[in-house]
């Protein structure tokens, strides 16, 4: 240990009582002989390098010099330990050749690895790093899994390099000078991926405008990053760490990172978060003008439905006096009048369960959202983005809903026929449910098609909405089983099946399950959500396209399971109203 590096230890620790404890522990770990062997004199100038494109850590700014979290950071190293350094940015492979090969003292930072210990000794982990998979947005890949036998762009001598050379990932690995170029040659449709660093793969994307890119969380655990110095600079690792200890615990450390990384991460998390803020808010404005307008409907509604109950008591009163034909008109009329009520009990109803409806997504939206500026995991602020994500879309299907249904009930709904083959469009359907949301359940979708084909002239869309609705209605209502779907050709005609072994509808309900507004008792008892708009959505849709539908359910003998089936027939050449 030179002059120096005793000295500072001795006024930094010894001097200072807060430190004693630390201070004993460290003298007992250290070699005693190398505490008090003969003084070594420590090179009055080193040479200090890094990477002259890695921000925001290293990197050369608009001046040509030296800048970055790193460089500020050694300087006030230098200061506090008092040593006289060159400090240069270089490309990072050369950087790191010469380090290993003893031509410089220190590089400001590089990720600790095993295999890198066995060339330089790295010091005390100053931060932690994260990389990601940048692919392009038509062919994006989502985990390393994905990148095996692929071709990968990476910065030579990076640590993802070491890291692909180290796996069994893929043998086509493409080593680049930097990252500017990795990511450039990934947008012009060269290769198929880049594994590089978080930071700096947004950094380029950003400022070199490269919008065909995106970048998924990759599986590999986040890397230590460190200073480090050559095989046989022991004095000098030491006398480093000492002042990096010193440096945090006089909070000049921490200053310094708030210097670059506070705003840096607040602007990128509005930044990431800035479209789903923005999608809340529409949300909310446009839920509030549906909430007025729809109380300003009810209230219209119930006021005509006051004016027709006082008529009709009216009628009541005079028809008491008449003979006996008279008081079936009144029973008429009194029927006629609970039918109002129950109308007015349904709207009523039906608003409620709209506020409950809406009132559940938006109270996670909002709940989640106050979250975001405080959260520091990452993690969990994806989590948080996706859980305001899945609510947004509950909200936003919750909306199409009633406009389809209101679109529906005023005849604006246009009717488009083409031809098509109807194999081809269940494929189609069957493909948009091979989602992971859908594949993790218990459930198995079984899409069987005829040997003889039907080809149809109807409208295409309203077809397929109503097979989607169906089968998602099947997904709700059946926790784990078998959903099936198929058609049948007949004479001018063609009968659409779709089946499940879900929760079944009892008999006395069946004849309500396309009524607005209707939620059987088993679901009403359950924790299944819905607005009761679906399946009269189905029906309104069957009819526009000339077609009638049914339902059939009843328990199966052998499982003691419900198989309900929902059976819809069109013509195979639909006419234009």
């Amino acid at each position: 240990m030179t002059k120096r590096v005793f000295f500072y230890w001795f006024t930094k620790t010894i001097m200072a009582p807060k430190y004693f404890f630390i201070t004993m522990i460290m003298v007992f770990s250290l070699n005693a002989s190398a505490l008090f062997s003969d003084f070594v004199n420590l090179t009055d100038t080193i040479l200090v390098k890094g990477d002259y494109f890695y921000p925001p850590f290293e990197f050369i700014n608009e001046n040509g010099e030296p800048d970055g979290f790193n460089v500020h950071l050694f300087k006030l190293l230098a200061e506090e330990i008092g040593i006289n350094y060159k400090l240069e940015l270089e490309p990072w492979s050369k950087v790191r050749d010469e380090l290993e090969t003893g031509q410089i003292d220190v590089i400001l930072g590089l990720m600790v690895s095993d295999e890198r210990a066995k060339h330089i000794k790295f010091g005390i982990p100053h931060s932690v790093m994260t990389h990601g998979v940048f692919s392009r947005k038509e062919n994006s890949f989502q985990t390393l899994e994905e990148l095996r036998g692929k071709e990968i762009l990476v910065q030579n001598k990076d640590r993802m390099h070491d890291y692909l050379l180290e796996s069994d990932i893929t043998d086509k690995i493409i080593p680049v000078e930097n990252m500017v170029q990795a990511l450039q040659m990934l947008a012009e449709g060269k290769h198929h991926a880049a594994l590089i660093g978080n930071f700096q793969g947004h950094h380029v994307i950003n400022k070199y405008k490269l919008n065909n890119l995106n970048v998924s969380s990759s599986s590999i655990a986040p890397q230590p990053y460190a200073m480090a110095v050559s095989k046989d600079n022991d004095e000098l690792l030491w006398l480093l760490n000492m002042g990096l200890y010193h440096l945090k615990t006089n909070g000049s450390y921490d200053k310094l990172y708030d210097e670059w990384f506070g705003i840096y991460e607040n602007y990128h998390l509005f930044k990431k978060y800035k479209l789903a803020i923005v999608a809340v808010t529409a949300l909310i404005i446009l839920l509030a003008i549906f909430i007025v307008v729809l109380r300003i409907q009810v209230r219209k509604e119930s006021n005509k439905y006051k004016s027709t109950n006082q008529k009709l008591q009216v009628l009541v009163e005079q028809l008491e006096i008449k003979n006996a034909e008279h008081v079936l008109i009144e029973k008429e009329l009194i029927k006629a009048k609970e039918m109002a009520e129950e109308s007015d009990n349904l709207k009523s109803s039906f608003l409620a369960n709209m506020s409950h409806e809406i009132r559940t997504p938006m109270n996670s939206i909002m709940g989640f959202a106050s979250l975001l500026p405080d959260e520091e995991s990452k993690d969990l602020l994806t989590n948080y983005a996706q859980i305001i994500v899945r609510n947004s879309e509950q909200l936003v299907n919750i909306i199409d809903d009633i406009v389809l249904y209101s679109r529906l009930q005023t005849k604006l709904v246009s009717f488009r026929p083409t031809s098509f083959n109807a194999s081809d469009l269940l494929a189609d359907i069957e493909q948009s449910f091979n989602l992971p949301e859908f594949k993790q359940r218990s459930v198995t979708l079984v899409v069987s098609f005829p040997e003889k084909s039907a080809y149809l002239t109807t409208d295409y869309e309203k077809l397929r909405q109503i097979l989607t609705n169906l089968i998602s209605n099947s997904f709700k209502y059946t926790p784990q089983g078998t959903i099936t779907v198929t058609y049948t050709l007949l004479d001018k005609r063609v009968r659409f099946q779709v089946s499940d072994t879900g929760m079944g509808i009892s008999k006395k309900e069946l004849d309500k399950v396309f009524d607005r507004f209707f939620r059987g008792a088993n679901v009403s008892n359950s924790s299944i959500q819905g607005t009761g708009l679906g399946l009269s959505i189905v029906k309104e849709l069957v009819e526009l396209i000339q077609g009638r539908i049914w339902v059939e359910s009843k328990p199966e003998q052998k499982e003691h399971d419900w198989v309900t089936s929902f059976f819809f027939e069109i013509p195979i050449d639909t006419k234009r109203d």
